[in-house]
């Protein structure tokens, strides 16, 4: 029987992504409501207390029907607001001409994904593009995570 795979391919569910941004956070001492945020995430869902962490710390609202869906794919466009969000959404003036042909200026995500760009948190694909609709992979996640944890100008 071979043992656990890291599966770097696969899409990062956003039940998974407050777990790693939770962790990445350095786990803080935080007492997740008795009384659920999300109606589609009950006290007993694996990811509770760390999807708790995300809306307490305004990392997230969920989505605009109220539901979090944790076992929903997180895409590279969301995951750059929560990315920017995690960091503190700190000061940070984008610039005028989009860094991705696929990231007009006019995206509703254009500040947060200029940002990662400006913090060599990414650079894209080999193409150039961003793919802002594509799923995160469990790769992409970890090198993005990484980055940012290293700080500004450190890439791998």
């Amino acid at each position: 029987q071979p043992g656990p795979t890291y599966r770097p391919n696969n899409p990062v569910s956003r039940g998974a992504m407050a777990a790693f941004m939770y962790r990445l956070a350095g786990e803080p001492v935080f007492g997740a409501p008795g009384t659920p945020s999300f109606p589609d995430v009950g006290t007993s869902h694996p990811f509770y207390d760390e999807i708790e962490w995300l809306k307490a710390e305004d990392i997230t609202g969920g989505f605009p029907d109220g539901t979090f869906r944790p076992g929903a794919a997180v895409t590279r466009q969301s995951m750059s607001a929560f990315m920017y969000r995690l960091a503190g959404e700190p000061p940070f003036s984008s610039p005028g001409v989009a860094t991705f042909p696929d990231v007009s200026t006019s995206h509703p995500f254009f500040d947060e994904i200029e940002w990662m760009a400006d913090e060599d948190i990414t650079t894209g694909f080999n193409d150039g593009t961003f793919k802002p609709s594509a799923n995160v992979t469990r790769q992409a996640m970890s090198a993005f995570m990484k980055r940012l944890a290293e700080g500004p100008g450190v890439g791998v």
